[in-house]
């Protein structure tokens, strides 16, 4: 799970466990970040938990609905959300890694140190 600025550039990350609801992540990677006016992200952040911490914050929420039977309707940005490739963006950059593609390093603190070499050089090019 990736937060990145404005430019596409990486801001933080958190690895998990590929089983790992990403939606609890939130938060504590929200923590520490200077004030942001929104968040952009895909339909597995739809949750009254993740939209509540985001308004608690003063954040606005570009989160597009899931389609559940009782979910009542939750308007979006449309527009906003095309930005949203940034992150996707940054992915593919990370992908160039050959051994962040394969997840050779099988420890999460050596992956951790990976992701962080990587997006150093991407931010460096």
């Amino acid at each position: 799970m990736a937060l990145v600025d404005h430019r596409g550039r990486l801001a933080r990350f958190t690895v998990r466990p590929g089983n790992a609801a990403e939606a609890k992540e939130v938060a504590p990677l929200l923590d520490g970040v200077p004030a942001t006016s929104e968040l952009i992200a895909d339909k597995a952040y739809d949750t009254n938990k993740v939209r509540a911490e985001l308004t608690s914050r003063g954040i606005v929420a570009t989160i597009p609905m899931r389609r559940l039977p009782n979910r009542k309707p939750i308007e979006w940005d449309r527009e906003s959300y095309r930005r949203r490739h940034l992150v996707e963006n940054l992915f593919a950059t990370l992908k160039q890694f050959r051994g962040l593609a394969t997840r050779y390093c099988k420890l999460a603190s050596t992956f951790r140190s990976m992701v962080c070499l990587a997006g150093w050089f991407v931010a460096t090019r």
